[in-house]
């Protein structure tokens, strides 16, 4: 005949192993967390114990407030000039001889006799004059004659460099177009030396443009008796849109 064990297993059983688990576990967390806490503030001694204390500078003697002196009083001192005399008074009035012996005169000083002011002046060089004694001066460079002035010549003005001004900006979004006639008087030496409108196109900005232009043309000069001469040209500036 064969015996058999039997363990019973249930409900009971379950309750009666989990409380003694619970406890185990219990125990072992306190004591888990008790010897941390013992360790812990054991480090922390011997941190305390190994801490020097830290040692502070020495401020200085401490001054109060009261104890602060006021400030010395501010003395502003007279300025001191080298001289004290009050300047002379100068008078004004006629003239009032004073005898020779009184006239300080240099021993270097040596005035020249009016011989002797004529053989310098005799000697240097001056540039021939007129006869009469005047003076002429050549003033058609810079001040021309009216523009109705005939000029004669022998060989006539030649334009060697035409400049084309650009066009107005405002003038051109306007669609403003015209034709402006320029008068340059040109100078000795080719260039441009003043210039007016003679013929205006109707339009400000198409004048000035023209006007502006003309300063940066080039052009060899008339001629008249072999020498070049200063004479007014007159050329139209066309200002056409591209349509």
């Amino acid at each position: 005949m064969a015996l058999s064990t039997y363990a019973p297993y249930g409900a009971f059983e379950m309750k009666a192993s989990y409380q003694r688990n619970l406890l185990v576990a219990l125990f072992v967390t306190v004591t888990f967390v008790g010897v941390v806490l013992v360790v812990y503030l054991i480090a922390m001694g011997f941190a305390a114990v190994e801490q020097t204390p830290e040692v502070l500078p020495n401020p200085g003697p401490i001054i109060a407030i009261r104890d602060i002196p006021p400030p010395p009083p501010i003395i502003r001192e007279k300025p001191i000039f080298a001289s004290q005399e009050k300047p002379k008074q100068v008078r004004v009035g006629p003239p009032v001889p004073v005898p020779d012996d009184e006239i300080l005169e240099e021993e270097d000083m040596v005035i020249a006799s009016r011989e002797e002011l004529a053989e310098l002046a005799s000697a240097s060089d001056l540039p021939d004059l007129p006869s009469d004694g005047g003076f002429v001066i050549d003033t058609t460079d810079w001040l021309p004659p009216p523009l109705t002035t005939y000029i004669e010549h022998d060989e006539p003005v030649e334009m060697i460099y035409q400049y084309v001004p650009p066009y107005p900006r405002l003038a051109k979004m306007a669609g403003v177009e015209g034709i402006a006639w320029v008068a340059a008087w040109v100078d000795k030496n080719g260039n441009v030396s003043k210039a007016q409108i003679a013929a205006s196109s109707g339009n400000d900005l198409l004048d000035e443009a023209a006007v502006q232009g003309a300063y940066k043309n080039k052009y060899k000069p008339a001629i008249r008796d072999g020498q070049p001469i200063s004479i007014w040209v007159t050329y139209q500036v066309k200002f056409q849109l591209d349509h």
